[in-house]
């Protein structure tokens, strides 16, 4: 298993810079939150650990919290399908936000500061050194890798069923709720009105019904929901059947999507 996952910085010129060096910390911060809080549904508390800086290449070798060592895999499995393979599906655990966090990296190879790419490895528990060949590496055409996720799906008008969580009041508004049948994070604008603020408020860790316009990735997973109309809270019955999402079959072939979502993940 995974031990760790270390990010090799490479320069455009002799030595990076201090400004470089920091977006690059910032950016690679924003994926890892975004992909471990959907993977372990984490919000607050144990921090990753920063096992190694190197200052040649500036290189970062990161360890998650105890326990959570499956999200190494995640991150690296997740990096290597977007900017090595190609693919118009989302990787495991990889929300919305994870994927604009990933595009945005782009910022990192332009301007003053800019760096040329950035080189993903992996530590398995046998070894005590980052593997020499990267699994991923990110350039400059990262947001070509990510447009086809983002662009592929559809929208259509329904609702989503989850428990409410994760507020954020800055503009636009939004909440995030965990999706019932995905076992996802999705995120909610809604707003920005007091008496929305009050009901979000209320509604904080509970679970809830919203209606609105729901955005889905090309395999039936819910990445968003906007124009919401309504949210309101429910008591699920356990005696009532899961929903599902039902078949894609140029995608899933036979099997339902949460069915697809367990074998692609290996579960």
């Amino acid at each position: 298993m995974a031990d760790s996952i270390t990010f090799v910085l490479q320069p455009d010129a002799e030595f990076a810079s201090l400004g470089g060096l920091a977006r690059s910390i910032e950016a690679i911060r924003r994926l890892i939150r975004h992909v471990d809080y959907a993977a372990t549904r984490r919000k607050a508390g144990r921090s990753w650990q920063v096992l190694r800086i190197q200052s040649t290449a500036p290189t970062l070798t990161l360890k998650p919290p105890p326990g959570e060592d499956d999200a190494i895999q995640i991150i690296a499995d997740g990096l290597k399908l977007v900017a090595e393979t190609g693919t118009n599906i989302p990787p495991a655990f990889f929300s919305e936000d994870a994927l604009m966090d990933l595009s945005h990296m782009s910022r990192l190879f332009k301007g003053r500061d800019r760096i040329q790419r950035v080189a993903v490895s992996i530590t398995t528990e046998a070894d005590s050194t980052p593997l020499s060949a990267p699994i991923a590496t990110i350039r400059q055409d990262i947001p070509q890798k990510v447009a086809p996720i983002m662009r592929g799906g559809y929208s259509e008008s329904g609702f989503l069923e989850g428990t409410l969580e994760a507020v954020n009041l800055h503009a636009p508004p939004s909440f995030t709720i965990w999706e019932r049948v995905s076992g996802l994070p999705v995120r909610c604008s809604f707003p920005k009105r007091q008496d929305w603020k009050m009901r979000i408020r209320e509604l904080l860790e509970t679970p809830v019904l919203v209606t609105g316009q729901v955005s889905y990735f090309g395999n039936g997973v819910p990445r968003s929901m906007t124009q919401i109309e309504d949210v309101r809270g429910i008591t699920p019955d356990p005696a009532l059947p899961k929903a599902d999402f039902g078949t894609i079959p140029d995608l899933t072939g036979e099997l339902g999507t949460i069915e697809y979502l367990r074998a692609i993940r290996g579960g």
